[in-house]
């Protein structure tokens, strides 16, 4: 792969952020990115490894026909295994990925997903960046290269590198992976392993979140309860207190 020139580059970037205020400019961007790499199907997705299952928000590709194939042929994928052991901002790509999961390039390619679906729709590499991981839901953007053009090598991941970050702020002002919900989830279930009583509340002292221990307490009512939905505890001047505290939080 030739180094982009830098205005080439720019555009893609560019197009890019255009798509976190308009999410249907996706395709778009992914198809402008995919050429830097000669690429055939790029997509972002989000993953979840352990039910495998994967969400396609937006995708590009020059074989609509293959986009369906793929999407059948996911749960026989051979990759499910280590998609979480990637973290936010790594590269992956096939040489990368057989040494993985311990299997050799031949092996890899006698497998189903390769036999049924790569082979035959004249893929040859992936380079995969990570954009997302909390544990549970990998978010990353996924580009397919097909045999008419070298393997991944070091050119590709570097000009990778350079637009993963790009992607994943455009990602995060749009939202296109819902990633505010991702995060709170991530947290919550950290929360919830804590054995402190920790309520999350909204500028109206209204509870969004209560772990375990917190969940405990407002069962039994004796320190700390709800009215019209409302944080309160026992003694009114300490709900005042709380309540003061709140506001305080939001100047």
């Amino acid at each position: 792969m030739k180094s982009p020139d830098p205005a080439v580059l720019s555009n893609v970037i560019g197009q890019i952020y255009d798509s976190a205020i308009n999410s249907e400019l996706w395709p778009s961007a992914l198809e402008a990115a995919s050429a830097l790499f000669g690429g055939v199907f790029t997509f972002i997705a989000l993953w979840a490894p352990t039910r495998r299952e994967i969400r396609i928000p937006a995708h590009w590709s020059n074989n609509e026909e293959m986009v369906v194939r793929y999407k059948a042929m996911l749960p026989k994928m051979p990759f499910w295994d280590i998609i979480s052991q990637y973290r936010i901002g790594e590269l992956a790509y096939n040489r990368e990925i057989w040494r993985r999961t311990g299997i050799t390039e031949s092996e890899m390619l006698q497998g189903e997903f390769f036999k049924s679906f790569a082979t035959p729709y004249g893929l040859r590499d992936v380079l995969v960046g990570t954009v997302i991981n909390d544990g549970t839901n990998i978010g990353s953007i996924c580009l397919h290269t097909p045999t008419t053009r070298d393997l991944i090598g070091p050119q590709d991941l570097a000009v990778m590198e350079m637009l993963l970050p790009h992607f994943r702020r455009a990602l995060t002002i749009g939202n296109l992976l819902d990633m505010k919900s991702i995060a709170l989830t991530g947290m919550t279930s950290t929360l919830d392993v804590m054995n402190i009583a920790v309520f999350l509340v909204n500028e109206n002292a209204q509870i969004v979140h209560s772990n375990r221990v917190a969940k405990q307490l407002l069962d039994e009512k004796s320190i700390i309860s709800t009215s019209d939905e409302t944080i309160v505890t026992h003694l009114e001047g300490a709900t005042s207190a709380l309540h003061s505290a709140i506001e305080r939080a939001q100047e």
